[in-house]
């Protein structure tokens, strides 16, 4: 049974922050930091790549008005990701689309990509059914293949 398919909002860590045509926008369950929320497909499917492109424009939207909101609340960029998963990735993720947007600021972004060997890519371009890991600032998209463990 997948949590996001069955989201039970009558529970105090599920309240709908914003729900679009599309996607719902929700707290992080056991958020490490303040102001860490989660886009949520509404359809099922295991990754944005699968979007549709409805879809794909909605969630780039929402993407871009949450980082002007985090901008305007916390003075700086949050950062956003996904894991993008098709088969096991060794980890308690979730295989159903989502995206993180976190209150948080990499000290040195370049050497983060480096290390975890991002590459800048076009979001058509991201493999469909190979794991990901998809990671956008306010002006670029970088992907990995690494099993990054978060």
């Amino acid at each position: 049974m997948c949590v996001f398919c069955n989201i039970d909002f009558s529970k105090l860590e599920n309240t709908l922050i914003y729900e679009s045509k599309y996607f719902y926008v929700l707290p992080s369950i056991g958020a490490l930091v303040d102001g860490y929320i989660l886009i949520v497909s509404k359809r099922h499917v295991n990754a944005s790549v699968c979007f549709n492109d409805e879809e794909v424009l909605e969630y780039f939207s929402l993407i871009s008005k949450y980082q002007k909101k985090f901008f305007d609340i916390y003075s700086k960029m949050p950062i956003v990701f996904e894991h993008g998963s098709f088969n096991d990735m060794g980890a308690s993720s979730v295989v159903h689309a989502h995206t993180h947007i976190v209150n948080f600021t990499f000290s040195d972004e370049k050497e983060f990509l480096n290390k975890f060997n991002f590459i800048n890519v076009s979001f058509d371009k991201i493999l469909k059914n190979t794991n990901y890991v998809k990671y956008i600032n306010d002006k670029e998209i970088y992907v990995t293949y690494e099993n990054i463990n978060f």
